[in-house]
């Protein structure tokens, strides 16, 4: 086995990519631990993410989503979804670029089709906000080590992504 393979997997996109659903399955396929940056603040704070940006403010979330990628960067061997904005902070791409970074690439469309009606995204406003929003992003969502576009099932991508760590 690779020495890669003893590094965490850290997945980036933007919100509705699908990197929570992916990062479930890529864990137990790797027999990893699975974390997700946004449910870690979540239960950590004992608030929603929208109540957190509505009476904390985007600040004070972008510092508890630092700590918590500090917190889960020190272990091995998990897979970590992170959030849609983490590669904004030069401080989280360093941290995430000590384990294996991989761009879950979906296109623009279908992530605003799967988040455009979750009252629990606390940045999701109309079309044509999101799209500049997700194209200020795009290239530091590019800065991952892989870019994968998923496949057509989960089971597919997981093997794409586990393909690419093994070589």
């Amino acid at each position: 086995m690779s020495a890669k393979l003893t590094k965490n997997i850290y997945l980036v996109g933007y919100m509705g990519a699908g990197k929570s659903t992916l990062g479930k399955a890529l864990a137990q396929a790797l027999g990893y631990k699975f974390f997700d940056t946004d449910d870690q603040i979540e239960n950590q704070t004992g608030f929603k993410l929208s109540h957190i940006f509505k009476r904390l403010g985007e600040g004070m979330f972008r510092q508890l989503e630092e700590n918590t990628l500090v917190t889960y960067g020190r272990l091995t061997h998990c897979v970590i979804a992170t959030g849609g904005g983490i590669m904004m902070s030069e401080r989280n791409r360093n941290i995430i670029a000590t384990g294996y970074s991989v761009f879950i690439d979906t296109p623009f469309a279908v992530c605003y089709e799967r988040i455009k009606d979750d009252e629990n995204r606390p940045l999701v406003k109309d079309e044509d906000e999101m799209l500049d929003h997700y194209e200020k992003r795009l290239p530091f969502y590019k800065m991952a080590q892989h870019v994968i576009v998923p496949a057509d099932s989960l089971v597919q991508t997981c093997d794409v992504i586990i393909a690419n760590i093994k070589s």
